[in-house]
């Protein structure tokens, strides 16, 4: 985890400010992500870190925001894979979301 980000997240949880952390824990190329990235959201949206471009970034700030929302942790994955190609993958709780690029890769 980069130190700014836990800096970051200490002085909010000092604020009592509510936020997600991302964590990229599996990539298959094409991605821009790395296994480690990480970004912290904040309820206001606001995005620090990295958590794989312009494909991932959209769907990653939506699902932090309802997980902040509902105080409930998200498991996802970002495909191309249709749903059967995904379901061979799948984990219990993971959530298989459409990556939004052409790339071909997977988060």
């Amino acid at each position: 985890m980069r130190p700014d980000l836990l800096a970051l997240a200490s002085s909010m949880i000092a604020r009592e400010e509510r936020f997600a952390l991302v964590t990229v824990v599996r990539r298959e190329p094409p991605s821009s992500a790395r296994v480690g990235d990480a970004a912290l959201i904040t309820a206001a949206g606001d995005y620090h870190g990295w958590a794989g471009g312009g494909c991932t970034r959209e769907t990653v700030v939506r699902e932090a925001l309802r997980a902040i929302a509902d105080g409930e942790p998200r498991f996802l994955s970002l495909s191309p894979q249709t749903a059967a190609g995904v379901a061979a993958t799948m984990r219990a709780g993971m959530v298989a979301l459409p990556m939004t690029c052409d790339s071909g890769g997977t988060v």
